[in-house]
């Protein structure tokens, strides 16, 4: 047997139960679920429109976004594919310039979106008790 398959075997299983231990002990929350902003910008950049698609997993609203964000990102490929195939430079070009300005809209909306979804989620599970409703009175009144 491979000495570096078991090593890895041994850290991995280290790893997990090191993982398993702080969970036990409270210290990991594995049950916390909350919108990850980085996580939805990987899932973009892997796949077009994927970000929208782990959103849309926490709030059906964002389906719409998924589905616009795929037909984009499959449209300026086969666009570029055609312009690399073709060996214009203009075309090349231009088709360059597409496919990146889609994926850089694509990666503002994304990480927008889930922000506004964290955001959402920290109002609605932080909540200051009267705080909100005491006026605050400036300094030159």
């Amino acid at each position: 047997m491979n000495s570096k398959i078991v090593k890895s075997g041994v850290l991995g299983l280290a790893a997990v139960f090191y993982l398993a231990q702080a969970a036990c002990a409270g210290k990991l929350d594995v049950s916390f679920i909350q919108t990850s902003p980085t996580k939805a910008l990987v899932y973009s950049i892997a796949f077009p429109g994927g970000g929208h698609y782990y959103l849309s997993r926490i709030n059906p609203k964002y389906k719409g976004k998924f589905y616009l964000y795929l037909a984009l990102g499959i449209g300026s490929g086969l666009f570029l594919n055609t312009a690399i195939k073709s060996k214009n430079s203009t075309t090349l070009l231009t088709a360059a310039l597409a496919a990146g300005g889609i994926k850089v809209w694509e990666f503002g909306s994304v990480t927008d979106d889930a922000e506004g979804e964290r955001l959402k989620w920290l109002k609605d599970n932080f909540k200051a008790g009267n705080t909100a409703d005491v006026p605050v009175k400036g300094s030159g009144n």
